[in-house]
């Protein structure tokens, strides 16, 4: 092994051992250290600040999914709670309005028959009673005695031909009477009918389930306004919601490459900087240790005649 040469070198520690090369170039590379440590310094601090610089970013970005995810499920819950049982209501209310209807038909069908046979009943009264009052005046003209007679023969024991005529004319006033009613013992009145009837068929044209029909019309519509508007904003929450869950995605890979960036440099400045202060303030006592440190690695690389490599008689 060859001896190490003197060289000009002044120790800036006081170690008073400048000539050894191990020596030297810790003095000659404090300087080029001290400047890469600088370096990665300003690296770290521009890390640093583009870590946190993104955290914002990021966190935006999270937000902006959160916001489309809660938007995607308020609609869709306001499709199943509110705007799908509204238009199912709605198509059951049009089917019961349509039954209703043809039962409002078959009535006011009916209630016009029975207007039609009661107006047809106060003629058929109205001619009776003429009849009566006819049959009456000609009974009692004296020239027609002589029938009156014979009629009054044709049927034993039917009542006086007087009282006969009285009854008819007597009932067919009573059914013209404008009191009555539909008790057991209450006298039919054809006129009492006739406006019951009138009161009826007026209470069933105004509650004409026609108008129902139309506004009905209307609510389906503006129901189907409403729902096509919430699955439209449903569809759009579905498509936010991607668009948001990628930019997420994408954001927290960046947040990941830029964290173990950071981290790395981290590392490396704080590899630099325990290199920086090691060679700084290296103790006088640390220099044997280096120099056998370098002998072991030099009798490692070298055979037992100290030949083998260029530098087997460097220290």
């Amino acid at each position: 092994m060859n001896t190490m040469t003197s060289t000009t070198s002044t120790a800036t520690n006081g170690c008073g051992d400048s000539t050894n090369k191990t020596q030297q170039y810790i003095d000659n590379n404090k300087k080029g250290i001290c400047s890469a440590f600088t370096d990665s310094l300003n690296v770290l601090r521009m890390r640093e600040g583009e870590f946190k610089g993104y955290t914002p970013v990021y966190r935006y970005k999270k937000c902006f999914f959160i916001k489309a995810e809660e938007t995607w499920r308020f609609y869709r819950a306001l499709d199943l709670c509110a705007a799908l049982p509204s238009q199912k209501d709605a198509d059951l209310v049009k089917d019961r309005l349509s039954k209703a209807n043809d039962v409002n038909k078959a009535i006011a069908a009916a209630l016009a028959i029975v207007a039609k046979n009661i107006q047809d009943a106060k003629q058929k009264f109205a001619l009776l009673s003429e009849s009566a009052h006819k049959l009456k005046n000609k009974a009692d003209d004296n020239c027609n005695k002589a029938q009156r007679a014979a009629l009054a023969k044709l049927k034993a024991g039917s009542k006086d031909f007087e009282t006969c005529f009285t009854n008819i004319v007597e009932g067919s006033q009573q059914m013209y009477a404008s009191d009555g009613g539909c008790g057991e013992n209450d006298n039919v009145s054809i006129n009492k009918l006739h406006c019951a009837v009138g009161d009826v068929s007026g209470i069933q044209s105004f509650t004409s389930i026609d108008n129902a029909i139309l506004l009905h019309k209307d609510l389906i519509d503006a129901i189907k306004v409403f729902r096509d508007d919430v699955l439209l904003n449903i569809k759009n929450g579905e498509d936010d919601q991607k668009k948001t869950y990628g930019a997420l995605g994408d954001a927290k890979t960046q947040k990941v490459t830029i964290r173990e960036t950071l981290w790395s440099v981290r590392t490396q400045t704080q590899g630099i900087e325990d290199i920086r202060e090691f060679l700084c303030t290296l103790p006088c006592g640390d220099l044997p240790t280096i120099k056998s440190i370098c002998e072991q690695a030099q009798n490692n690389y070298c055979n037992s005649n100290g030949n083998g490599g260029g530098h087997c008689g460097d220290e």
